[in-house]
């Protein structure tokens, strides 16, 4: 073994021991407006950085669809110019830089559901297809193939590239009801089923035309939120006292579900999860409701992810949506007083950074003789 292993070796050692919290640099986005009370929130990013998200800019504004192009992120895009008020729901892309979103229009007293399109250019060249009127589809997520999470009363895929398809996923025997909220690219998605007798929701994975009921921490009620390309999911169970719990289901439907913890908080939810097993969700108080936690889970152990950026920083994480599969995080919080959304970017370990120039150094050392 000669001399640059041995040094090299000794680094990535040390670099084991000291490895500890992650770091990550953070960035306020955007607003769309000079409106100071405008509230943005962003709910997805993809693997270039890509990121969409909603302003509310004004008095009785239901919101309107923004973009974040990768490394412009002073820049908020409107995807639909000119269109207020139009009830646009979660916005959310693809790796292939697919925007799409559902609307809610009233229609003769009737609320008719649209999945769009959105034009990335932000001219406004949006492609509307309307839904059947059974269909409800509120996406957390959408696959590479742009189909999107939904319901028909049991959980649906719709296709939104025309011309419009959907498939419909079987309801377990006794079971009257049920959603989806994200997809993977093998088309596995994930959401809630119920039963007939009972309403209380249950955690359920759709795949293959059939519906597979997930299971609690051995109480009553669970969800599900995310799937990644290798069929993880996690979302939030009760345990035996009530209390809900992140956690990461057994996707076999056996019951072998994993609590993923709350970091001292009554309760906990997971909202995303990436190829790589990492995991961000909130806290929540005795009630449900978010309580101002936020976690980040390294599939060992849950880290509250305000201890992950600096303490120099005026920041304080409110909430978190969505993680991509460079661990880049999204959500909003509060920069000296204000309100602001933000994109979470890992800082590389210092003892790894030290392994690369001690290894560079040695090698054009070695090339030297």
């Amino acid at each position: 073994m000669n001399i640059i292993t041995i040094i090299l070796l000794a680094a990535i050692t040390t670099t084991a021991v000291l490895a500890d919290i992650p770091q990550y640099n953070i960035i306020p986005l955007s607003k769309l407006t000079d409106n100071p009370n405008e509230v943005t929130n962003v709910w997805s990013i993809n693997d270039a950085g890509q990121i969409v998200g909603m302003s509310q800019a004004y008095e009785y504004d239901n919101g309107t669809p923004i973009l974040y192009r990768p490394g412009e992120y002073d820049n908020a895009v409107d995807l639909m110019p000119n269109q207020r008020n139009t009830g646009t729901i979660r916005p959310v892309n693809n790796n292939y830089g697919q925007i799409i979103g559902t609307r809610m229009t009233l229609n003769n007293s009737d609320f008719v559901v649209v999945a769009i399109l959105f034009d990335e250019s932000g001219q406004g060249n949006n492609i509307v297809i309307e839904m059947p009127d059974f269909l409800e589809s509120r996406p957390l997520s959408t696959n590479d193939l742009g189909q999107i999470p939904g319901s028909t009363q049991a959980g649906a895929l719709i296709n939104s590239t025309l011309p419009y398809t959907m498939t419909e996923f079987a309801l377990p025997q006794g079971h009257n009801a049920a959603s989806a909220y994200a997809v993977n690219n093998s088309g596995q998605a994930v959401g809630w089923a119920s039963w007939q007798s009972d309403p209380t929701q249950h955690a359920a994975l759709f795949e293959q035309g059939r519906t597979i009921c997930l299971g609690t921490l051995g109480g009553q009620e669970s969800i599900a939120f995310s799937v990644n390309n290798f069929g993880q999911i996690v979302g939030a169970a009760t345990d035996a006292s009530g209390r809900r719990i992140a956690t990461v289901f057994d996707s076999t439907g056996q019951g072998n579900n994993i609590p993923i913890g709350t970091i001292g908080h009554e309760g906990s939810v997971a909202f995303s999860i990436n190829d790589n097993g990492w995991v961000i969700g909130m806290t929540s108080n005795s009630s449900f409701f978010p309580d101002g936690g936020t976690f980040l889970f390294d599939g060992n152990e849950a880290i509250d992810l305000q201890s992950c950026i600096s303490l120099d920083l005026d920041w304080n994480i409110e909430q978190v949506w969505d993680i991509n599969n460079l661990n880049q995080i999204i959500g909003w919080g509060y920069l000296d007083g204000q309100q602001r959304a933000f994109l979470m970017t890992p800082v590389p370990e210092p003892a790894t950074l030290t392994i690369l120039a001690i290894g560079t150094l040695l090698i054009r050392r070695r090339r030297s003789y």
